[in-house]
């Protein structure tokens, strides 16, 4: 379900043309403005050469995780970096299968393509290291709103959840990478369904609060200065910054993975982007991404 794109050959035809326009951008010597807008700041990637493309704005989609799917599978998949977003998102998901529901105009819900190589290992924490992004986003000048990671996937302020990350592996015959999922929460409280009225939001905490487009643009920059380090010095590189905002630390949780229920208290995040949790008897569990069922306090 799409509105609000080029079909046919007008879609070849504007797929080719942004593509042109991106690979002439990354040979710009002042790559910070293009059309007008602001992407990221240069020093922010001094050899990498990592750059997220103008936003591709949809009226209305299912999933924007689910179009770059069907992109990746046509015979114009995008190149990395290229960020999709929808005014109105109507089938967006979470981790487990969970729904992520949105206000329609009001919320950003947006995905990008990242592509991270042949090592796989520590891929399950990319999602930190966006949570790492909007944190510095949040706290940023004009909106100064506290948040904290709450692991692996989550962006926690004292009000409720304000930002949840979904991460999808791609492989194809040249290309390994992730579709990553980005929904957060923008309108107030008091203008949400019920069913999201318990979720925080940018609007809770400021009166003028920016628009979907103002939001992505300014949000960018903050993802891309976590993803170049993530991208050119791994994970090690993040984590002090991670375990200083990661929430629930010290406090009882609960954990139930595969090998049943756990209770402890968060003592911080391990070498490979594991949850640390140290038992009632003493002895320090490390949870891996892909065991993690829920935590709860």
């Amino acid at each position: 379900m799409i509105k609000g794109r080029e079909s046919g050959l007008s879609a070849v035809n504007g797929y080719r043309k942004r593509k042109r326009m991106f690979k002439q951008l990354l040979k710009s010597p002042n790559p910070v403005v293009n059309h007008g807008r602001r992407l990221v700041d240069s020093d922010l990637f001094p050899k990498s050469g990592l750059f997220f493309s103008p936003p591709e704005w949809l009226e209305e989609i299912d999933s924007t995780n689910a179009e770059l799917k069907r992109r990746l599978a046509s015979g114009y998949p995008p190149e990395t970096g290229f960020v999709l977003a929808a005014r109105r998102q109507k089938r967006g998901r979470g981790r487990l299968g969970n729904k992520w529901l949105t206000v329609d105009n009001r919320d950003l819900a947006f995905s990008f393509l990242w592509e991270v190589g042949a090592d796989f290992e520590t891929v399950g924490t990319l999602p930190m290291a966006c949570a790492l992004g909007i944190c510095d986003f949040l706290a940023s000048p004009g909106l100064e709103i506290a948040a904290r990671c709450r692991w692996p996937n989550d962006v926690m302020t004292e009000k409720g959840k304000l930002a949840g990350i979904l991460t999808e592996a791609f492989r194809t015959e040249s290309r390994i990478g992730l579709i990553v999922g980005i929904g957060l929460n923008a309108a107030e409280s008091a203008k949400r369904d019920r069913r999201i009225r318990e979720a925080a939001a940018i609007g809770d905490f400021v009166d003028d609060c920016p628009g979907q487009e103002e939001i992505l643009a300014k949000l960018l920059p903050f993802l891309a200065g976590r993803l170049s380090i993530w991208t050119r010095k791994g994970f090690s590189a993040l984590k002090p910054d991670l375990e200083s905002r990661l929430g629930n630390v010290g406090l009882p949780v609960r954990v139930r993975n595969a090998g049943g229920v756990m209770t402890g208290r968060i003592s911080g995040l391990g070498d490979r982007g594991e949850l640390l949790l140290d038992s009632e008897s003493g002895t320090t569990v490390a949870t891996s991404l892909a065991a993690i069922d829920w935590i709860e306090a």
